[in-house]
């Protein structure tokens, strides 16, 4: 009858879920239970660890961490992937005469900045009108 009595308790404690006795029957377990193969010892022992990890706090809590982690490694890659996209304006400058001069093609710098490529285009567009007025207006000057 006392050994079913105790199996009675230590399941009843394994299922005690209420965090201020959960805690106190943890640090008062080795004086109510001095013996340490009591099966009221560890179950209290177990609920506590059960209760810790598993609690909807606590996994609440992890979801919310590895939320934190996935937002900063995405934030991560897409600094890494403008970085690898758009040089810095260091590069920027240093194309941006060439393309002017027509030392570099449009197309070419297009791949390093946006801008470029469509100043450049824009320049080859405004060359391309003035070949246009000037090879218009030649077999004028010439008759």
């Amino acid at each position: 009858m006392d050994s079913e009595r105790t199996e009675l308790e230590a399941r009843l404690l394994r299922q005690e879920h209420r965090w201020v006795p959960l805690v106190c029957n943890f640090l008062t377990r080795k004086t109510k239970y001095p013996d340490p193969n009591d099966p009221r010892r560890s179950a209290v022992a177990k609920a506590l660890w059960l209760n810790l990890l598993f609690s909807p706090t606590t996994v609440a809590g992890g979801g919310f961490a590895i939320a934190l982690i996935t937002a900063y490694l995405l934030f991560q890659q897409n600094q890494l992937l403008q970085s690898s996209l758009f040089p810095s304006p260091k590069f920027t400058a240093m194309i941006r005469p060439m393309v002017r001069a027509g030392i570099a093609a449009p197309e070419e710098s297009a791949i390093a900045s946006p801008d470029i490529g469509i100043e450049g285009r824009l320049l080859n567009s405004r060359s391309l009108q003035m070949t246009l007025a000037h090879s218009t207006s030649l077999p004028s000057t010439l008759s």
